[in-house]
């Protein structure tokens, strides 16, 4: 009996290994001196440039340049898709506005790592991992499976920080996200788009000041928004995929 590699086994096996080098590489950075936010915010993490250059370089061995969606062209008619995503980035800024920002080198570090995040993430979990389920399960089917371990994958954060319930609300939160971007990725057939929004919406999540649980109780509404650019693109994904 032969063993056949399939797309979706190989997306398994370069999961496993991108895995490897992300958390891997930020415990070894970190060296038990800081936490992993506070790295992202304060160095430069090299982890998060090797992991990406690794996915490209399984892409290229592949071939699967169109396959992941690594393409400019995509379905140009259907950026209209991008509306309600793009509105949810410039509430999440304005948020960010509002209670200041880390301005200086911190706010080009935090733009950085988040941009190199929005980078693999994307390659990884829209690109080669919805293909290779996709290919198997068909689309609705990859939507659900990337956007599971999508989140699964922020919840391992808990077993690095010692903070679990902090990482299972990431990881909530994270499925949410991981469902309505794979829900854009179907109706784009590109992951380009998928890539900035990643990014921009990252970065205003990293770029604002800390909220305190005074700031909370002052102004309960402005610290619901962040809630609402979650769920509403997450209905809205629903929408695209199964309305």
């Amino acid at each position: 009996m032969t063993w056949e590699v399939t797309p979706w086994t190989m997306s398994l096996a370069v999961l496993i290994v991108w895995m490897v080098i992300v958390l891997g590489g930020e415990i070894l950075q970190a060296g038990g001196a800081t936490s992993l936010e506070g790295l992202v915010s304060k160095h430069f993490v090299y982890s998060l440039a090797v992991a990406p250059l690794f996915l490209l370089a399984v892409i290229a061995y592949a071939g699967w340049w169109h396959e992941v969606g690594l393409q400019f062209e995509g379905r140009n008619n259907n950026l209209k898709v991008l509306v309600v995503p793009g509105l949810a980035v410039i509430v999440i800024w304005a948020i960010a506005f509002s209670r200041g920002l880390s301005w200086g080198r911190t706010l080009i570090v935090v733009g950085a790592n988040t941009l190199l995040v929005g980078c693999s993430e994307e390659l990884m979990f829209r690109g080669i991992l919805f293909y290779g389920s996709q290919s198997s399960f068909g689309f609705r089917w990859a939507v659900v499976i990337t956007a599971a371990i999508f989140g699964l994958s922020h919840a391992l954060n808990g077993l690095i920080t010692g903070k679990p319930k902090r990482a299972f609300e990431q990881a909530f939160f994270a499925t949410l996200f991981g469902f309505w971007m794979a829900a854009l990725r179907v109706h784009l057939d590109t992951i380009i788009p998928l890539i900035v929004i990643h990014w921009l919406w990252d970065f205003g999540l990293s770029a604002a000041a800390p909220v305190n649980a005074a700031s909370v109780k002052a102004a309960p509404i402005k610290n619901m928004l962040p809630v609402a650019c979650e769920t509403i693109p997450f209905a809205y994904g629903l929408w695209l995929l199964y309305g």
